[in-house]
């Protein structure tokens, strides 16, 4: 929920596909390093601490939440990349129509 004084969440954004992949992609980065045995107790540490409190889900959900939302974001670009394809593909065909 946001505050009342802001605007309200719009129902859809508009995204290209490039910069979708490119926010996948740095998901994907940000996760290898929370995970990474070399930061991980320091990382793991500090976000604990920063989420202590305040009814906030715990560290290792928010680690979580980045790798699936990664995850997810990854698949929903080569949906649309397909998507794009196919329609750009039946465009031809029925050009030569």
């Amino acid at each position: 929920m946001h505050p009342p004084d802001s605007p309200a969440r719009p129902a859809s954004v508009t995204l290209p596909v490039d910069e979708l992949v490119l926010l996948a992609e740095l998901l994907g980065e940000l996760d290898e390093f929370l995970r990474s045995p070399a930061h991980h107790d320091v990382v793991f540490g500090a976000l604990r601490t920063h989420v202590t409190g305040g009814g906030r889900p715990d560290a290792g959900y928010l680690i979580d939440a980045v790798q699936l939302t990664a995850a997810y974001l990854r698949r929903l670009a080569a949906v649309v990349e397909i998507e794009a394809e196919q329609a750009a593909a039946t465009e031809r065909v029925d050009g030569d129509e």
